[in-house]
C-alpha cells in the first residue's frame, strides 16, 4: 500500500507541475495577446459640443472637440469593454481552458470519470 501511495503521490505531483507550468506559459500568451489586442482596436470617444445641434457640426467646446459624432448606424454586435473587463474575461476563458485540460489528463489517466458517465440516480418520488 505504501508503495501504491507513493507512486500515486508522484504521478500526482508530476501532473500538477505540468499544470502549473502550462499555466505560466498560457498566462505570458494571454497577456500579449490581449494587449496586441487592445492596441490594435482603441475605442475612440465621441463629445458633442455644447453648441452642437442634432444632425449637424457645431462649434467645438473644447479645443480639438469635433462636434457631433458620426451618425452612421453601427451594427447591434459590435461593443466596447474597459480594459480591466479585457484582462479579467481573457483570464477566465484560459483557466476554464487549463481545467478542462487538466479534467481531460485525469479521465485518460483513469483517475477521474465525466459526470456524463455518472449513473443518474432515480429521484421520482413515485417509487
Amino acid at each position: 500500500q505504501i508503495i501504491r501511495d507513493r507512486q500515486e503521490l508522484a504521478a500526482q505531483t508530476a501532473l500538477a507541475a505540468q499544470v502549473e507550468q502550462a499555466h505560466a506559459a498560457n498566462d505570458t500568451i494571454r497577456k500579449n495577446a490581449v494587449d496586441t489586442y487592445a492596441r490594435a482596436h482603441p475605442v475612440r470617444l465621441c463629445r458633442q459640443a455644447a453648441a452642437s445641434t442634432p444632425g449637424g457640426p457645431g462649434e467645438a467646446s473644447v479645443p480639438g472637440d469635433p462636434g457631433q459624432p458620426d451618425e452612421t448606424p453601427t451594427p447591434a454586435d459590435l461593443v466596447a469593454i474597459t480594459r480591466a473587463d479585457l484582462d479579467h474575461l481573457a483570464a477566465k476563458a484560459m483557466r476554464d481552458s487549463e481545467w478542462m485540460n487538466w479534467a481531460d489528463a485525469l479521465i485518460k489517466q483513469g483517475r477521474a470519470v465525466k459526470a456524463s458517465d455518472l449513473p443518474v440516480p432515480d429521484m421520482s418520488v413515485d417509487r
